[in-house]
């Protein structure tokens, strides 16, 4: 039995399939790397700035408050803490700050000593009935901390509110009282609120304790309680992944974010679906096999006229030469263009002599013969 080569043909249509596809594929690989790298570094980029952008504002705004504090806890009629002194002090704050609903200064036990409203800290028995010293920015101060804070939501207006506190110190670096003020988080919730990436991304705001201040995607999360979101995927990364762009599920969805401290311990998380975020890489991607396809189709048929083209005469020289060998030397005329001079007319015109050759010497010994 005999084996079956494959013909030239096919493989000349291989060869040539080949010597195009690698560089194709090559360069399609490497164009692929490269928009990946491209679009990464552009996501990262816009989240970075989104919350930097966001963290400046963030800062500048409790920066402020705290500056306004220390300020004013260091102002004679406060440090006297005579009530009828501070009071207008108190009041003057309160109405020069729009943010600022509440200023209150509280005695070492707790007790209020002073408020911006004015209103009588005593009851008719004359015993102090404004109390604060089991909240948590007030005992930050009397166990040293230079700051305290602590947000929570505000019985008139339902919406979060930062109280922040400083110590009170007399000409003797003593502490005397607690000074504190509660603001609205307007400005920054609308901050947050309006911070928008794509379809999909928004940011989020959280405290020292991983309570939610503001969300970007749904400010409804606040209206009845400040919710613990001290488990967010995020934040169970740890501090590595502080200022880096991360990957995570959030609720079963694909996240692309961006991590930053911003001031008093707080959190900042940008976010985005990475769906979206990456979508240009989808798109390339499709683009880029579209026109692979397309030009693997194109080398396909370049590559089988260009085989046909070689091989063709190739064939028909075969055929001659079989001609030839079973004597049909009229059958076995060569059709050789005179122009062409590579190899193949060459080998035609080898072969055109080889059949005049024989016919040559064919009639020499049929003559030979009649005589």
């Amino acid at each position: 039995m005999m084996n079956r080569e494959i013909g030239l043909f096919p493989k000349m249509l291989l060869v040539i399939f080949l010597v195009a596809l690698i560089p194709l594929t090559g360069l399609f690989y490497i164009n692929s790397i490269r928009i990946r790298q491209t679009v990464q570094n552009n996501v990262e980029l816009n989240l970075r700035k989104t919350t930097e952008t966001l963290a400046t504002q963030v800062d500048s705004w409790t920066d402020t408050n705290l500056r306004l504090l220390h300020q004013h806890a260091s102002h004679p009629d406060i440090v006297s803490m005579q009530t009828e002194l501070q009071v207008p002090t108190l009041a003057s704050v309160e109405n020069s700050y729009e943010w600022i609903y509440r200023v209150v200064i509280l005695d070492l036990d707790g007790n209020g000593n002073a408020r911006s409203s004015g209103d009588s800290i005593f009851n008719e028995a004359g015993e102090k009935i404004f109390y604060r010293g089991d909240r948590r920015y007030f005992q930050q101060i009397i166990q040293g901390a230079s700051e305290g804070q602590q947000v929570l939501l505000s019985r008139s207006t339902g919406k979060p509110a930062l109280c922040l506190s400083v110590a009170i110190n007399d000409a003797s670096d003593v502490m005397v009282g607690v000074l504190f003020a509660c603001s609205f988080l307007d400005v920054l919730s609308e901050a947050i609120t309006n911070t928008r990436i794509g379809d999909t991304g928004f940011a989020m705001l959280l405290n020292d304790e991983g309570k939610l201040i503001a969300h970007g995607a749904n400010p409804s999360l606040l209206s009845e309680e400040l919710q613990d979101f001290s488990n967010h995927p995020a934040l169970q990364l740890g501090d590595a992944i502080n200022g880096q762009q991360i990957l995570y599920n959030d609720k079963n969805v694909p996240v692309v974010a961006h991590v930053s401290d911003v001031g008093l311990g707080w959190k900042l998380i940008v976010q985005q679906d990475s769906t979206e975020a990456f979508a240009p890489i989808t798109q390339t991607r499709r683009n880029g096999l579209i026109l692979l396809l397309s030009t693997i189709l194109l080398v396909i048929l370049a590559a089988y006229w260009l085989a046909r083209l070689l091989v063709k005469p190739i064939e028909n020289l075969t055929t001659i030469a079989e001609d030839i060998s079973r004597g049909n030397l009229e059958q076995a005329q060569v059709s050789i263009d005179s122009q062409r001079g590579d190899e193949i007319g060459k080998l035609a015109r080898a072969i055109e002599r080889l059949r005049v050759s024989v016919k040559l010497m064919l009639e020499e010994l049929q003559e030979g013969e009649k005589k």
